[in-house]
This record gives structure tokens, sequence and C-alpha cells, in this order.
């Protein structure tokens, strides 16, 4: 996923959707400028938070906040990574990308069983999809978790 986000050159601002333990985290600030992620599990994100700090990783910014929801959100990005899998992509997140920038993410087919890594272009007119292997995430959920 960190490959197919790269495309090939450093990226400036990345989002991740689905912060997790902060590995997958860890690994795109050895390859962005910035990193910007979101986690709806509190207790995940507060781990992850912890973590990172511990290993002073300085280009990581964790919130605590629901994925499926940043309209509000007005920071351009040329990644966004997706940790979970979803069964459309939101235009709100092709929004949020430059010119040129790579949506990628598990998408959810037929059923949650079935699971694709696709990576979103956004072009000067919309966007172009591409397909790459199976795989299997947890699905995409919306809202916030306060689990400890």
């Amino acid at each position: 996923m960190t490959e197919l986000a790269r495309a090939g050159k450093r990226p400036g601002n990345v989002l991740e959707i689905g912060t997790g333990c902060g590995y997958q985290t860890a690994v795109l600030a050895q390859i962005a400028d910035a990193v910007y992620s979101v986690e709806r599990i509190a207790a995940l994100s507060a781990r992850a938070r912890g973590t990172l700090s511990k290993l002073r990783v300085p280009n990581v910014r964790i919130k605590h906040a629901d994925g499926t929801a940043l309209a509000e959100v007005d920071l351009k990005f040329d990644a966004i990574v997706v940790t979970a899998a979803a069964k459309f992509v939101p235009p709100e997140w092709v929004r949020l990308l430059n010119v040129g920038g790579k949506l990628v993410m598990p998408f959810a087919v037929g059923g949650s069983d079935s699971q694709i890594l696709t990576v979103t272009t956004r072009t000067e007119n919309g966007s172009r999809q591409e397909q790459f292997e199976a795989v299997r995430f947890v699905p995409l959920l919306p809202g916030l978790s306060s689990e400890r």
C-alpha cells in the first residue's frame, strides 16, 4: 500500500484513515513530509500516539476522529491510505487529493468476504481506478468509539 501511495516520488501530505497500532503510520512517516492519521477507536489512537512519541517520529499527527466524515477538512493530500475495506469510494476522499494524488484502499466487492486493493488517482477531470490483488481487511465503520 505504501509503494502504491508513493508512486515513485516522495509525497508531501499523506492522510491515513485507520491508525490502528501506528505501524503503517510509522512506515508512511518515512516516505512522506507529513502524515495525518485518524482512528475511530480512542484506545488505539492513544496507543499509537504514545508509541510514535516514544519512537520520536516527528512528522505525524494522530486524531481520534471518524474517517468517514471528513467534509470539513481543508488540507489537500498527495496520498490517502485507508486501512479498512469500504464498499464505495466516498467522493469527499477524492476531493481531498491533489491532482495526481493516490487513494489506496481495500474495496469490498460483492460482500465483505471479497476485497481487492484499489488505487484511485485524482485527475484534472475526475478520477480513474486501478485494481491490484485480493486482500483481507476489517470493514470500514462510521462513527467514533470510546472503547478502552
